[in-house]
C-alpha cells in the first residue's frame, strides 16, 4: 500500500476515532513516520523535515485531541535535526582536503552550508524512532505487569 493510501487511513481511522487510547494513536503514527522516512524520495534533510510536517499536520488535523500524535511527529523531527546537527558538526570539525582549499589556504566552500542528504540521517532517525517504539511498548508492558495483581484481587474479592 502507498504511503499516501496509509497516510489517508489513518486519518480516517482518527477522524472516526477507530484508533483506541494515546497509546495506539502513538503507535500507528510512529509506524507511518517509520515508512516515511525510509521511504521518501527528498534529497535533504529539511525536504524530509518538510515533508514529515505536512503529513504531520494532516494527522493531527483528523484527530486535533489526539496529542500523542502531534508528540511522535515533533519527535520524529527532532531526531531528523539530532542528526543533522551532529553531521553538520562532523563536516564543520573535519579539515578540509587540499584540492579544496585556495592558495590562502580558505576553502572553496568556506560560509556554505554542507548538503547534508536525508539518506545519511534518515537511518540514525530510524534508529531512535525504533528505539522510542521499543520504550513504548516496555511502558506498556510495565502497566499491565503493574494491574495483573490488582486485577487478581478484584476477582478474589467479587467471590
Amino acid at each position: 500500500m502507498a504511503l499516501a493510501q496509509q497516510v489517508d487511513e489513518l486519518c480516517t481511522q482518527l477522524r472516526q476515532r477507530r484508533v483506541t487510547g494515546s497509546l495506539g494513536a502513538a503507535r500507528r503514527t510512529a509506524h507511518l513516520m517509520r515508512i516515511l522516512v525510509s521511504t521518501s524520495k527528498k534529497s535533504t534533510a529539511p525536504l524530509l523535515m518538510e515533508e514529515v510536517k505536512e503529513v504531520g499536520i494532516k494527522l493531527i488535523q483528523a484527530q486535533p485531541l489526539a496529542f500523542a500524535v502531534g508528540n511522535i511527529v515533533k519527535r520524529v523531527l527532532h531526531f531528523i535535526r539530532e542528526e543533522l546537527a551532529e553531521n553538520a558538526d562532523e563536516v564543520e570539525g573535519s579539515s578540509p582536503p587540499s584540492e579544496l582549499t585556495q592558495g590562502g589556504g580558505s576553502p572553496l566552500f568556506a560560509g556554505a552550508k554542507p548538503k547534508i542528504l536525508h539518506r545519511e540521517i534518515s537511518l540514525h532517525a530510524l534508529f531512535d524512532l525504533h528505539e522510542a517504539l521499543d520504550e513504548m511498548q516496555r511502558e506498556e508492558d510495565l502497566a499491565a505487569d503493574a494491574l495483573a495483581p490488582l486485577a487478581g484481587e478484584e476477582d478474589r474479592g467479587l467471590d
